[in-house]
């Protein structure tokens, strides 16, 4: 059996999710661990987090049991904490992608999965699950697909302020999606789409209207607030063009699109956390079609190579 813990934010689930659905093509049985989102886990936490994974109508899954978790993880006792370590059944994922993950069988498995290599070729299975109930949004929402649906082409920035400006955040995901990179991918978009109509969305719109309000082809979305914020990736994934921030929530935005699988335009940080190292080769191969843009603005595509 394998276990995938699931916890996080809305694009972690999704990312775990579509590892369960990897493993699941395969033939494998797994199991998703949702022990994190239990009142003893979240009492902890400064910013709680809900299992919003379960928004999603078409998703499903095999949820594992707490005597299934404690077979793999040995508890939290010296002997099983021992134990899990001799039998290796409890894997901390500590590196972009590790090619032998999909081979393991009985073990659990703790990260965040981030690399489209593990499930690329079952994104289309994974795309169908994660269908947004459009009648759930406000009118507010609906008005603003309704825009970018005309607009040709459309552009989704992703601008992850928020929790990402705390200090012990910060020094892990700061200083990565910066001035330099949004204004490297805007001029970017705006060459290989001329007449592109931009909607920036963030988690600070103020921010946002202060720094590109005054552009005349961008528009600020600030429709979605609290527990409907989701809707702002449905309204990313409507758009045909990315400049996503070191966020997976703007991934997934990106990877919902239509024109997703046939290559649209999508731009990304070089790298997502400051304790990575970017490599170029590695990440072309990792993500696939996705063009890397680092902290000073320069520019990494299929012709940089």
């Amino acid at each position: 059996m394998i276990i995938i813990r699931l916890m996080g934010g809305l694009g972690n689930q999704m990312q775990q999710y579509a590892l369960y659905k990897k493993y699941v093509s395969l033939g494998k049985d797994v199991r998703l661990d949702l022990s994190w989102f239990g009142d003893d886990v979240q009492g902890t936490m400064k910013a709680p987090r809900s299992l919003e994974l379960k928004t999603f109508e078409k998703v499903s899954y095999l949820e594992a049991t707490p005597d299934e978790v404690r077979r793999l993880t040995g508890g939290e006792s010296i002997i099983g904490r021992m134990r899990r370590k001799i039998r290796n059944t409890y894997v901390v994922e500590n590196r972009m992608y590790d090619p032998k993950l999909l081979e393991r069988d009985d073990v659990y498995l703790e990260g965040y999965w981030a690399a489209d290599a593990y499930y690329a070729d079952v994104m289309p299975v994974i795309r169908g699950d994660f269908t947004f109930d459009e009648g759930g949004a406000g009118p507010a929402a609906g008005e603003m697909a309704a825009r970018i649906r005309e607009s040709k082409p459309s552009v989704a920035v992703h601008v992850r302020r928020g929790d990402y400006l705390d200090p012990e955040n910060e020094a892990i995901f700061g200083n990565i999606a910066t001035e330099e990179y949004y204004s490297s991918a805007i001029s970017c978009i705006r060459e290989k789409l001329p007449g592109a109509r931009f909607y920036v969305f963030s988690d600070d719109p103020g921010y946002a209207a202060q720094k590109y309000g005054s552009e005349p082809d961008v528009t600020i979305v600030d429709v979605n607030r609290g527990a409907d914020s989701r809707y702002d990736m449905w309204l990313m994934s409507l758009c045909d063009a990315h400049a996503c921030a070191n966020s997976t929530f703007s991934f997934w935005g990106a990877r919902l699109s239509a024109g997703y699988l046939q290559g649209a335009l999508r731009i990304r940080p070089t790298i997502q956390k400051n304790t990575q190292t970017f490599d170029h080769e590695l990440m072309r191969e990792l993500w696939k079609g996705w063009t890397f843009i680092d902290p000073h603005g320069k520019i990494y595509d299929g012709s940089s190579f």
